[in-house]
């Protein structure tokens, strides 16, 4: 024991010994008081994202009911403790666990829900302070699909100068859907009776136009839906404030032309034994303005084939053959052609077979 002493106190007495051994010491001393006397400190954790879970819930089960509006929502945390502990951004959004309480939502319309967060390490060294909000707003309500039809109102039209002189526009030729497929909330979908297709041109036209047109979600009894209540409607995927509607508005050249035929399978010769009248003599059409100088003069409404030109049968009705570009403002009824043949007679023979 005597002997330990001695050795111990000669280590002491050694001078590198000793300043070694006062670094560690103090070492030691220095790490003790930042654990336990480190200050307590406030970080601020934002962007957590909110989980709302509707899966085995009434609302889900029961009453069949979605949610709409914003897909995500996050929140911010405000938490406290040590600063060895929370500093430095040492704690992420993934280390909490957010829920809204979905359990109670049991009818449609907007709820508040309230918001439950805790630690997803149960042994965290934090405390949750604040949040920056205690609940959210979200709609609920049955998703439905409809189709509703379309009725288009085009401003000027009945003053009969949606085209310029010289021009014609025609409605039905307009490519837009005559039904609309809207889907969204049943409650916003129940009030919605007709949609209206607004155009504006603007101006008389000279050539097909695209134009903004707007729709208007009607009642039955006639009033026109706010964007407040068409909030959540989709229209064939797109959200109702989200619509970019543009409208061809197709405009054509009008046009006094003389029709025409042609005779198919015409055999060898024939070239110049047939000919043809027509009535009416002219037919108005409209067509795109590009196409003008192409129907300037004529237009041939279809084909006769040469099978069916008889000595009997040499009176047909032509309907009009359907010519990209171009519409048939009247014939609705046909045209008469009557084939004439030039210098070709007929003549009935009785043969008896088999000849004697």
């Amino acid at each position: 024991m005597i002997k330990r002493l001695l050795n111990l106190r000669g280590l002491f007495s050694n001078t590198k010994f000793l300043v070694v051994f006062s670094v560690v010491l103090a070492f030691i001393f220095w790490i003790v008081v930042a654990l336990e006397f480190t200050p307590i400190i406030e970080t601020k954790i934002e962007k957590v994202p909110v989980v709302i879970n509707l899966e085995g819930t009434m609302a889900e089960d029961t009453y069949k009911l979605e949610r709409f509006g914003e897909k995500e929502f996050t929140i911010d945390i405000t938490i406290q403790g040590k600063r060895y502990e929370v500093g430095n951004n040492k704690i992420k959004p993934e280390d909490f666990i957010v829920e809204a309480e979905t359990a109670y939502v049991d009818s449609a319309g907007e709820k508040a829900l309230a918001i439950k967060v805790e630690p997803k390490n149960k042994d965290a060294e934090f405390e949750i302070i604040s949040l920056s909000a205690e609940h959210i707003n979200v709609y609920f309500d049955q998703k439905v699909t409809v189709e509703i039809p379309v009725n288009f109102v085009i401003e000027k039209e009945e003053e009969g100068n949606i085209a310029a002189d010289g021009y014609i526009f025609d409605r039905s030729m307009i490519s837009f859907s005559q039904k609309l497929k809207l889907t969204g909330p049943k409650t916003q979908i129940d009030k919605i009776n007709n949609v209206s297709l607004y155009l504006n041109p603007g101006e008389e036209l000279k050539e097909s136009t695209k134009v903004n047109g707007k729709l208007s979600f009607n009642t039955s009894a006639g009033r026109a839906l706010d964007d407040e209540e068409l909030k959540y409607v989709e229209v064939s995927g797109v959200k109702y404030k989200d619509l970019n509607l543009e409208i061809e508005v197709p405009i054509y050249k009008e046009l006094y032309v003389r029709p025409t035929v042609t005779i198919t399978d015409l055999p060898n010769g024939y070239g110049n034994m047939l000919s043809y009248t027509i009535s009416p003599q002219r037919v108005r059409i409209g067509v795109l303005p590009e196409l003008a100088s192409k129907y300037s003069d004529e237009i041939m409404i279809g084909e006769i084939p040469f099978s069916k030109i008889t000595a009997t049968n040499r009176d047909f009705t032509v309907y009009p053959t359907d010519l990209k570009g171009v519409i048939f403002l009247d014939a609705n009824n046909g045209f008469d052609v009557h084939v004439v043949i030039k210098e070709v007679t007929t003549e009935s023979m009785n043969i008896i077979w088999p000849i004697q």
